[in-house]
């Protein structure tokens, strides 16, 4: 049981949290290696029922690279049969000034969510421009034509969720869409009673929280 104190530093814990900028959770690797001095105990654990990356195995030695994409490295937190990924991955993507690509999704079942994190790309979608910033996101149905670029002077971070659409009979496939999180009201979260009005995490936002 908690005493009233206790409770009261969870609720003060809570308030603070929500006054935070959201963006400052979100993880964004910049790799490199550990010092020598270091002393790293942090290890990846993958199980059948889930998987856990920390942050801090998150270095240049574990990325990986993608066909078709240029100046760009990315660190994979999920992927099919990868703990408790069965039908989406999810990748950390770090594209260098100019680097891109022009045909990025090579399945065209898939829909995929960008969400960036640091920096600046522009998204053409079905031959729209688009400039995302920190908590842009981007909705991008199967089938898509699209191309992304880092056309700014600094490298880009972004999460990119790739997942196979269910078809459904009778059903139409969602509209893409893009927006930013900045533009989007709070809305109070009835499960943090107490902790104010937090801003709304969705799913992604889970995610890209989970390993910080």
């Amino acid at each position: 049981m908690l005493s009233g104190s206790q409770h009261a530093m969870l609720n003060q814990k809570g308030r603070n949290n929500a006054n935070k900028s959201s963006l400052g959770e979100l993880l964004r690797p910049t790799g490199g290696h550990p010092p020598q001095t270091q002393i790293t105990a942090d290890r990846a654990v993958f199980t059948e029922a889930y998987a856990l990356i920390p942050k801090g195995v998150m270095r240049d030695i574990v990325t990986s690279n993608l066909p078709f994409w240029e100046g760009t490295r990315l660190w994979v937190l999920a992927r099919p049969l990868s703990g408790f990924a069965e039908t989406f991955s999810q990748y950390i993507m770090e594209v260098q000034p100019q680097g891109g690509s022009d045909k990025p999704e090579p399945d065209h079942q898939a829909e995929g969510v960008l969400f960036i994190v640091e920096g600046e790309l522009t998204l053409t979608l079905s031959g729209e421009r688009h400039t995302l910033q920190p908590g842009g996101y981007a909705f991008i149905p199967p089938g898509s034509s699209w191309q992304v670029r880092n056309e700014s002077n600094a490298p880009v971070r972004f999460h990119w969720v790739r997942k196979a659409y269910e078809f459904v009979e009778g059903l139409e496939v969602p509209q893409a869409f893009v927006t930013n999180e900045q533009d989007i009201a709070p809305s109070k979260c009835r499960a943090l009673k107490g902790a104010g009005p937090p801003r709304a995490l969705s799913t992604l936002r889970m995610f890209a929280t989970i390993c910080t």
